[in-house]
């Protein structure tokens, strides 16, 4: 009994301990992404938007998503701005290629 009480102590500290990264948050947004959950997407990328000490890529990256939540919950001018957020701090393809249909979509 002693020895799984420690192992439950043990894992719990080595999980508390541990960050959870701006590629975790992002990862399981792509995945509820991919089960049309953007509400619930949005609250993981609004947190990795929050997270200290962002790159640019990862912050392009952020943006671009949290872009296609909106869009995809009909809210036009969040996905706008998220947008032009994205293709300010980098010009990516593939941002402006996402920015492109949203805007051929929604005229």
């Amino acid at each position: 009994m002693k020895k799984i009480l420690l192992f439950i102590l043990t894992f719990f500290i080595i999980s508390c301990a541990t960050r959870v990264g701006i590629e975790d948050y992002n990862r399981y947004a792509f995945k509820l992404l991919d089960q049309n959950l953007y509400k619930e997407a949005v609250y993981y990328l609004q947190k990795a938007k929050n997270e200290e000490n962002l790159t640019k890529k990862e912050k392009v990256k952020i943006f671009n998503n949290l872009a296609i939540c909106y869009e995809a919950l009909g809210e036009k001018e969040k996905a706008d701005e998220y947008y032009k957020k994205a293709l300010k701090l980098e010009e990516s393809r593939f941002v402006k290629e996402n920015y492109e249909d949203f805007k051929e979509n929604n005229n």
